[in-house]
């Protein structure tokens, strides 16, 4: 079997030739189709929507592992042509676009007569849906279009015009991520078209239908002046369709209101607005919106990025639209009430917001990152400063909002009380958060996007259930506790920041405060701080001695949500770094009882999974931590979304769990997922970019694409080297990478000064006792045998194999690789019986960890089957080496690597006086590798010569 990535034939968008000639023989079809069971490659779930002009169906993508959306045209009306040509150029038009806020378009084709086209598919409902069904708040909301309104500015960025912008034509998915969507109607601008005339339009408003140039076009509802009256389009009509349907979404109606569409278009040509009686929406954000919506396109926003620029935060007033505080306002301290005090407004609670990100703290923030002098700075500035200001933003909005309940009395009394409370805690959060951030160092900018993620967002604070089962603090210590808490905060964004001299100074220093104060719940959140940074410094045992403790105050205080997040973090501190598997399950126990006692476990059972994945993994067991990290990265792309820092961790380590599993194209897939969503969050020379091109090199260098291998890892390299410098420990492991490349390419003296740099830069950075440094002797230890320095590999490997037992369990397959290194020397040495037993042990252990048809295994084989056959066991040289041919080709394995294999079976055959098949193994083996030999030691070459010394007919 040769090897090649198997990935089928790929199905781009057909030309307009193409398509068009395929609907010609498609004119017959006039009868309504049923709802397949399959369209194309795609196998059909369940009809999702439908409309006149097809439906929509949810779908399974087997050649891809993916659920998909597919739209089929129907084909029951002599209008087909004009309705191929519209889904043909809805998915022309999103191929053009790669933007998060625009949906995907993967394939179109034509299946059973009727044009498809299959996109992303988005668990989620409409914006019109969520708008009336979820009730968001205002700022919840503005995020919502915000999302909308750059996908539409992609699309006029790529000169396109949607032409029919509207709450139904935008999902919101689960995860908050909003689509902008069917761009049926979109094309590039046009400057000749015919003019049309209102008199088709005495229907439903809100019909939507679609006509040959020369007549209207889209949903009269959200349509603009110059579309109803048939007069060109452009950017500026997308942008009146956005701001009529950001308007509905603000006040609940829409601005132009009418029984018929003439009397709607005759509003919108005047640009009669209706504003709705009892809604208040601030001036200065109804002043955007009017803006938008002015009859002429002239006077309208110069393009939908200036309208997004003063509709979000701005940077020096970053809170356009909040009235300033009135003379009623709440005493400075920020708590959103005082005493039995009644509050005549609720402005101040978004002023105290205000306060702590102000333009001038932006501006302190931007010149401390600036002052790092970090090559990637300028990409990470504005990802940080846009995310505080969409945060802050909602908390002040969250803030305004349970004030104005608290003075209405619209909800409970203790239920208000809870909300508030957390929503201080987020005030202190975030307050903490910006005062790292003001004196950011390098650690702190590179750790910066890690630091805004561990912010939780203000609409947990609905249904604080936390609050719900812990007593609050005793009155006499209330004040302290809170006072404790802002420093409890900010050492918290300093762990995050990687600043663990500083945090760990901050946490004593609370931790002294809380003791006298005798509340328990904040001494154990205070101590398992302390005990994060600790083991963040790889201070394991102190770590773990401070775990113990905070686990036991936990405990004491009915704290089970702590409870239950210490075990779980014990696991990973106990058994995978601290070398005690066995105890490990004991924490397992104690994780899962808590967890079982919380009213809301999402997500301590997704931490959970996370942390046994990890743990299984470090131990090896690959199958039981794939299935933990599946079932975490579900959870966390539900609850924190695809783009997550910490969902895009999981699904990096899922990659690399299949890619040891031997699912390299499934592996590969999902690394290039998270590489593009990486350079999204972090920007394009992030050092966590680094890491992900250095992930996917390893993969591409398992398939046998070495020259896309070494091109990301050298991408990696300079990355690597730019951001964090050579002395950062993934440099060497990156090193061996390309090593290995340079090994599997044939130039052994280049892979081997590479190893040895490698192992150098890693003595000095970790100590000569790591775990990474027996990697790098262990690879060390090959390639001194391929060049026959067999003592000096001897010595290698018998010292990373001492490193791996200090590390490692027994069946771990990095500590079998080394046992089967050492049997090649002991082979090569002529200690062939000692080679034998060490080939049964690492074959064995194998076997106990990865299953007996991983291709792990065939090294091993091939090995014990050369000494075999040096000791004349032909037909156990010949079993062996035909396994090993066997798992080498149900793997995606670089041909070449089959190639050898088989040679190598060749040889046992022709001594085992089995002529026929040892010359069909080298024919086979020539097959793999059809390209002419680059020397006579190139494989080609010796099987070209084997093959001439050995014709048919000769069996010696």
């Amino acid at each position: 079997m040769s090897w090649k990535e198997v990935t089928g034939t790929t199905e781009g968008l057909a030309s307009d030739d193409r398509l068009e000639a395929t609907i010609a023989t498609d004119q017959l079809m006039m009868e309504p189709s049923p709802i397949p069971t399959r369209v194309g490659r795609y196998e059909v779930s369940e009809q999702i929507g439908s409309g006149s002009m097809g439906v929509v169906l949810r779908a399974h993508d087997p050649r891809l592992d993916r659920e998909v959306a597919i739209k089929l045209l129907r084909s029951n009306t002599s209008k087909d042509r004009n309705g191929h040509a519209r889904l043909q150029r809805e998915a022309q038009a999103l191929a053009k676009l790669s933007h998060p806020n625009v949906i995907d378009v993967f394939d179109v084709g034509i299946a059973h007569g009727q044009v498809f086209v299959a996109m992303e598919y988005v668990a989620g409902q409409t914006l019109d849906a969520w708008q009336r069904n979820d009730a968001p708040s205002r700022a919840v909301v503005i995020d919502a279009y915000l999302q909308a309104g750059r996908g539409l500015a992609a699309a006029h960025h790529a000169g396109l015009v949607h032409r029919d912008f509207k709450p139904a034509n935008v999902l919101r998915g689960v995860d908050g991520r909003v689509r902008v969507v069917d761009f049926g109607l979109a094309a590039p601008p046009r400057e000749h078209e015919a003019k049309a005339t209102l008199g088709s339009l005495d229907e439903d408003p809100t019909d939507v239908r679609m006509t040959a140039t020369g007549f209207v076009v889209g949903t009269p509802a959200y349509m603009s002046p110059e579309s109803h009256c048939g007069d060109p389009v452009d950017a500026q009509s997308d942008q009146f369709s956005f701001c009529i349907s950001l308007f509905e979404a603000l006040w609940g109606a829409r601005p132009f209101v009418g029984k018929t569409a003439k009397e709607v278009a005759a509003q919108a040509v005047t640009g009669d607005v209706q504003f709705p009686s009892g809604v208040d929406v601030p001036a200065t954000l109804r002043d955007v919106v009017l803006r938008g919506l002015s009859p002429s396109p002239e006077d309208r926003w110069p393009s939908m990025d200036a309208l997004l620029e003063r509709l979000k935060p701005r940077r020096r007033s970053p809170w356009p639209w909040l009235a300033v505080a009135g003379a009623t306002a709440v005493a400075a301290s920020g708590l959103l009430y005082a005493g039995s005090s009644v509050l005549t407004s609720c402005e101040p609670q978004a002023e105290v917001v205000e306060q702590i990100w102000s333009s001038a703290v932006q501006e302190q923030v931007h010149q401390a990152f600036t002052r790092s002098a970090l090559s990637y700075v300028e990409e990470t500035w504005p990802r940080v400063r846009d995310h505080l200001d969409e945060y802050a933003s909602a908390l002040a909005e969250a803030r305004r909002q349970a004030c104005g309940a608290r003075v209405s009395r619209s909800v409970p009394a203790q239920q208000l009380d809870r909300r508030v409370t957390c929503l201080e805690r987020r005030t202190d959060e975030l307050r903490g958060v910006i005062a790292v951030l003001e004196q950011a160092d390098a650690a702190t900018v590179r750790n910066a996007v890690r630091v805004l993620s561990s912010l939780e967002s203000p609409d947990d604070c609905d249904d604080d259930a936390l609050a719900a089962t812990l007593p609050p603090p005793p009155p006499a210590v209330a004040q302290q506790v809170e006072r404790a808490r802002r420093d409890l905060a900010e050492a918290k964004a300093k762990l995050r920041a990687g600043q663990y001299t500083s945090a760990e100074a901050l946490a004593q220093e609370v931790i002294a405060r809380a003791e006298p104060l005798g509340y328990a719940p904040f001494l154990a959140e205070v101590r398992y701080l302390l005990a994060r940074v600790l083991e963040s410094d790889g201070r394991y045992q102190a770590a773990e001695r401070e775990m113990n403790e905070a686990v036991m105050i936990a405990q004491g205080a009915n704290h089970d949500e702590l409870v239950a997040e210490i075990s779980t973090e014990l696991i990973y501190v106990v058994g995978s770094k601290l070398r005690r598997p066995e105890e490990s399950e004991r924490w397992v126990r104690h994780a899962r009882a808590a967890i079982g006692r919380l009213s809301d476990a999402r997500e301590a059972k997704t931490f959970l999974e996370s942390t046994l994945g990890n743990f299984h993994w470090s131990r090896g067991e690959l199958g039981v931590a794939r299935e933990h990290f599946e079932r975490a990265l579900e959870a966390r792309e539900q609850t924190l979304g695809p783009r997550h820092p910490t969902t895009l961790v999981v699904r990096s380590n899922l990659a690399m769990v299949l890619h040891d599993l031997g699912d390299s194209a499934e592996a590969r897939a999902l690394i290039e997922r998270t590489l593009a969503d990486r350079v999204e969050v972090y920007g394009p020379s992030h050092p966590m970019i680094a890491t992900t091109h250095g992930n996917l090199g390893i993969i591409e260098q398992a398939m046998g694409k070495l020259d896309d291998s070494a091109e990301h890892t050298r991408r990696a390299l300079e990355l690597l080297e730019r951001s964090v410098g050579r002395e950062h420990p993934h440099y060497p492991q990156l090193l061996i990478n390309l090593s290995n490349n340079e090994y599997y390419r044939g130039n052994v003296g280049e892979a081997l000064r590479l190893q040895e740099q490698a192992r150098d830069l890693l003595v000095r950075i970790v100590g000569p006792r790591d775990f990474l440094v027996a990697r790098a002797l262990s690879n060390l230890g090959a390639f001194y045998y391929d060049v026959e320095r067999y003592a000096d590999a001897r010595v290698a490997l018998v010292e990373a194999r001492e490193i791996y037992e200090e590390h490692l369990h027994t069946d771990h397959p990095e500590l079998a690789g080394a046992i089967g290194n050492l049997a090649n020397v002991d082979r090569a040495t002529g200690r062939t019986d000692q080679a034998i037993a060490s080939y049964d042990e690492a074959s064995a252990m194998i076997e106990r960890a990865l299953g007996p048809d991983h291709p792990e295994l065939s090294p091993l084989l091939l090995g014990r089957g050369q000494a075999y056959l040096d000791t004349k066991q032909f037909e156990r040289a010949v079993a062996d080496m035909r396994r090993a041919v066997a798992l080498l080709g149900g793997a995606e394995i670089d041909p070449e690597q089959v190639a050898k294999a088989r040679y190598e079976l060749a040889t046992a055959l022709w001594a085992a006086s089995k002529p026929d098949e040892a010359r069909g193994e080298i024919e086979r083996a020539r097959a793999l590798v059809d390209r002419p030999a680059r020397d006579e030691d190139d494989l080609p070459a010796k099987l070209d010569a084997w093959l001439a010394e050995h014709p048919r007919g000769s069996s010696d």
